[in-house]
């Protein structure tokens, strides 16, 4: 009796929502125009009845079926009403499906994050112990170091400023300290600075002398002024140059010559003391 009255419920039911279904695809139709005629329309909305007759037939001869093969039947009809063709772990998702997912699966079983959202969805019913909504020791260190740098204790604020108090403190001393070093050397700083201008002018002034005497010379050479820009100039310096060039290779082996010479009086000097002192030896060993 139970059955029949479900079946009626039901029959009702399809019967109802493919009614409205059929007639909103004929608005549909008339609305846009479309290519399809009257009797092509009659023809999909006796279709769409068909199929939903035939859905209510199955589920009444399964319900009517023997109580041993319940679950199975349970599952044909599961599988005939899921008409998006998902995947059972994507199907499961589903507001309204709201399965609990398998918890045998090794993903799940591993994984506390997941864990946590089945028994924070499903509560007791998971059949998941609830002590694993308590964060681990290692995730617990974690939080307590997060809330003292995000949340300070107030000891913890004022060891900071203290801290910070101290550093400036001592930051200023040490400059102070420094102002006062800097400052009893800046005497000396300041004769330095002075002998290194006074070098360097001094430079500079032998500088403009020496180009001053070459100008002069040039002047002698030529018999009369020019610049230093002139191309004259610059080859009586080339010339100049090279000429000191080579005095100054000539000395140079003018001294490495007397150098040598120095060495080798040195070593007849010494060589003749000690002929005489070998002749010494050999008189003394005579008058012996």
């Amino acid at each position: 009796m139970g059955a029949l009255i479900r079946k009626e419920v039901l029959t009702v039911t399809i019967k109802t929502a493919t009614t409205t279904m059929a007639a909103a695809l004929y608005l549909l139709v008339r609305r846009e125009h479309s290519l399809l005629n009257i009797s092509t329309c009659h023809v999909l909305i006796s279709k769409i009845f068909g199929k939903a007759l035939s859905v209510a037939s199955t589920e009444t001869n399964l319900e009517s079926s023997q109580p041993e093969n319940k679950p199975k039947v349970e599952d044909e009809i599961a599988n005939i009403r899921n008409v998006s063709n998902l995947p059972q772990r994507l199907r499961a998702k589903l507001s309204h499906v709201n399965e609990m997912p398998d918890l045998n699966d090794d993903k799940i079983q591993n994984n506390t994050r997941i864990l946590r959202k089945i028994y924070a969805k499903y509560g007791k019913s998971s059949g998941i112990d609830p002590r694993i909504m308590w964060p681990l020791r290692s995730e617990l260190k974690v939080i307590k170091e997060d809330e003292r740098d995000w949340d300070p204790t107030f000891q913890d604020l004022v060891d900071k400023m203290k801290q910070k108090k101290l550093a400036e403190q001592k930051e200023k001393k040490e400059r102070e300290e420094r102002v006062a070093k800097n400052m009893a050397m800046m005497p000396k700083w300041i004769a330095e600075y002075h002998k290194r201008e006074a070098a360097k002018q001094l430079a500079q002034n032998e500088q403009e002398k020496k180009k001053q005497k070459l100008l002069d010379e040039a002047r002698d050479y030529y018999g009369y002024s020019i610049t230093p820009q002139d191309p004259k100039f610059r080859q009586m310096i080339e010339e100049k140059a090279l000429e000191e060039k080579k005095a100054k290779k000539a000395m140079k082996k003018q001294q490495k010559t007397e150098r040598a010479q120095a060495f080798l009086q040195k070593q007849l000097e010494q060589k003749a003391k000690e002929e005489e002192e070998e002749e010494e030896e050999e008189e003394e060993k005579k008058n012996k």
